[in-house]
């Protein structure tokens, strides 16, 4: 990295301005700490130095106040012949050679005064062999000291040693005072590591604040002009040009004007997605009202002014509850909340005020929409006027049904019961074919229309489940008496299997849905045929299966064949016997216990009608 590229903080990664930032003062504090840690080995030194010079010096001085000590305290001796100064020259005379070595072990490390110390041995150990000499001839009896010394001269020669070791001592203190006078005192040692610490701490502060300053206001000035982008952004203002560089804010700063480019292009997609959303909405066959949360008509489109009569100034800005005053009590306050709660997602029907004060009938939902201003909700609403109408027919027609052809069939059925028992005279063979044929077309046609019946009325939900424990045997029972005299006439044998299951449900219904199957099987099944009722009891429910050996039927019908007047073939109305009826209302009985409903089979090898219930009663 050149010093340009250092200098030019456009290019210069964050990275390496924080690098900067503390590697400058850190080189500076390490050249301060090396700084003083010489000066700190220096005084070191020197104090070591000046400690060896005192130590050496105090031991020389002792060790020669010593061997006088012992030469006085021998010399008393010999004049006045005391056993205590005796004693007192033995215990000076034992420490000399230990001092000597204390002092050689100092200055073990130092050659020249090593030397000095054993030469001070080497006399040493010469005067004290003088002295011992001297000392054990006077405890020889007779002896006379003053002519031993002269008689074997040892005065002079004494004398000569003593002055030799004091000289040799002398040397030793001269030598050592070299160390007396170092280049620096200790004092100038610790004034010099003032003036450097203090240097050290203020150059590094300088450098750090010049360092700081530099690099900050570059920073802030780019930080700035990209805090001012985003001021600008959020106020739909041109954006100031991209700041030039390759480091982390000139990077920010470009994907800063990338995303603000990409958000402007979303923007723009959106609202012309908004437009075309509401072209569509506005060209839909039903009403739509968009509302916002607080439940504010925020638009309407023109089948809403159709139905409703309203313009878009009558409404926008009101709220729905103005539509709807009687479908919600709670006041505007929690009409967003219980409309929400009842019509998202579903279908609710009710009346809708119009303009000239006419209720009309309509179907509300509500769906989440998602827009530029926010989450708003869709308010479907569809005209069900023509649906009432064709519901008043249909009701019509099933009074009808049920008064208009009912009562006469049934009248009619027992007419011809009465003609076939001879109440009338005998018939001859061909009568009495012609009454059975159209006594049974005729049961046949109340039993359809029994069955339409009831399935009009569970489908309205005008029916009630009586719950109650319910032996699966006995509803079993029941179903094959049913159909006993069906299978005795096909030749089909009914096979069930012992149980001991309860389930909580409506037996009666139950038992209708168990004849259903059995009829069925009975019916599709061939001559001398089985049919095999199996029940599977599981710990949360249980499980009944009707399984024939009929035909079968094709995958495509297996989806459909629950639904109304829907059979596999449209000549099993008139062969079989049936209305298409039947399943549709077994599956409105299964699910009303909360259940399931189902058919397994296979083209060619029968058929398996299974309904799963609930052991405890979901209703």
């Amino acid at each position: 990295m050149s010093f340009r590229s250092i200098i030019d903080q456009s290019n210069l990664k964050m990275a390496y301005k924080g690098v900067i930032l503390v590697s400058v003062p850190l080189l500076l504090g390490v050249l301060l700490i090396m700084a003083l840690f010489l000066l700190l080995k220096q005084t070191e030194r020197e104090v070591e130095r000046e400690t060896h010079y005192r130590t050496v010096s105090m031991e020389a001085n002792v060790l020669g106040g010593t061997l006088i000590d012992c030469v006085y305290t021998l010399s008393g001796y010999c004049f006045i012949k005391s056993k205590a100064l005796g004693d007192r020259y033995d215990q000076v005379a034992a420490k000399i050679p230990e001092k000597l070595q204390e002092l050689a072990d100092l200055v073990r490390n130092y050659p020249d005064e090593l030397k000095s110390v054993q030469r001070m041995q080497m006399l040493s150990r010469r005067t004290m062999s003088l002295l011992n000499t001297l000392r054990h001839s006077e405890e020889d009896e007779g002896s006379d000291p003053h002519q031993v010394i002269l008689l074997l001269g040892t005065r002079s020669h004494l004398k000569s040693l003593i002055m030799e070791f004091l000289k040799e001592q002398q040397k030793l203190v001269g030598a050592l005072k070299t160390y007396e006078s170092p280049g620096m005192t200790f004092s100038a040692v610790s004034e010099r590591l003032q003036q450097v610490l203090l240097f050290g701490v203020i150059v590094m502060f300088v450098a750090s604040l010049i360092l700081a300053v530099y690099f900050s206001r570059a920073i802030t000035g780019r930080l700035n002009t990209v805090l001012d982008n985003t001021i600008r952004f959020t106020h739909h203002k041109t954006l100031l040009p991209t700041l030039q560089g390759s480091d982390e804010i000139a990077s920010l700063d470009k994907v800063f004007h990338s995303m603000a480019t990409t958000i402007d292009e979303g923007v723009n997609l959106i609202k012309q997605g908004e437009a075309r959303v509401r072209l569509v909405l506005e060209s839909m066959p039903v009403g739509l009202i968009i509302i916002d949360e607080a439940g504010l008509v925020e638009s309407i489109n023109e089948r809403t002014k159709e139905m409703l009569g309203y313009a878009s100034s009558d409404l926008v800005g009101k709220h729905l509850i103005t539509i709807f005053p009687e479908k919600f009590n709670g006041g505007p306050t929690s009409f967003t909340t219980e409309l929400t709660q009842r019509a998202l997602g579903h279908s609710i029907e009710c009346d809708a005020i119009c303009s000239d004060g006419r209720n009309l009938p309509v179907e509300l939902s509500i769906s989440h929409l998602q827009m530029s201003e926010g989450e708003r909700l869709l308010t479907t609403i569809v005209d069900i006027t023509e649906r009432r109408e064709v519901e008043r027919l249909k009701q019509e027609f099933v009074n009808m049904i049920s008064h208009d052809l009912k009562t006469p069939l049934t009248s009619i059925v027992g007419n011809l019961a009465l003609v076939a028992a001879d109440a009338f005279g005998p018939l001859n063979e061909r009568g009495k074919y012609l009454v059975d044929s159209s006594e049974k077309q005729a049961a046949r046609l109340i039993s359809m229309i029994n069955d339409l019946l009831l399935l009009e009325k569970m489908e309205a939900g005008g029916f009630e489940l009586h719950i109650s424990k319910t032996d699966i045997s006995d509803i079993l029972r029941q179903a094959r008496e049913a159909v006993a005299e069906n299978a005795r006439q096909r030749s089909v044998l009914i096979e069930t299997e012992a149980t001991e299951a309860i389930v909580l449900a409506d037996g009666a219904r139950i038992v209708q849905v168990v004849t259903n199957l059995l009829s069925n099987a009975i019916k599709f099944s061939p001559e001398n045929g089985v049919v095999k009722v199996v029940v599977e009891e599981r710990p949360d429910w249980l499980e009944l299966r009707v399984a024939d050996q009929g035909r079968g039927i094709p995958v495509e019908y297996q989806k459909t064949i629950f639904e109304k007047f829907k059979q596999v073939e449209l000549s099993d109305s008139r062969e079989k016997g049936g209305t298409g009826l039947g399943l549709p209302i077994c599956k409105i009985i299964v699910e009303k216990h909360g259940g399931t409903i189902g058919v397994q089979s296979q083209e060619g090898k029968g058929s398996t009608f299974w309904f799963r219930l609930p052991k405890v009663a979901t209703v």
